[in-house]
């Protein structure tokens, strides 16, 4: 299984148009793989979350 981003890529939240730069990778059992990604929230706040990467697209 390879990952659709590397760290330190630039990715945007497709349900929020937010976006952000990849801190990590994870792949689990079932083969779902996760990107940490840090980035700035609507509000302002920085935040930093899993998300799966089919929810995630390359900027």
């Amino acid at each position: 299984m390879t990952f659709p981003f590397s760290i330190g890529d630039t990715v945007k939240i497709k349900a929020s148009s937010e976006t952000g730069a990849v801190r990590g990778l994870s792949i689990v059992a079932s083969g779902v793989t996760s990107a940490l990604v840090h980035y700035k929230a609507a509000d302002g706040r920085a935040q930093e979350c899993w998300w799966e990467t089919d929810v995630l697209e390359a900027v």
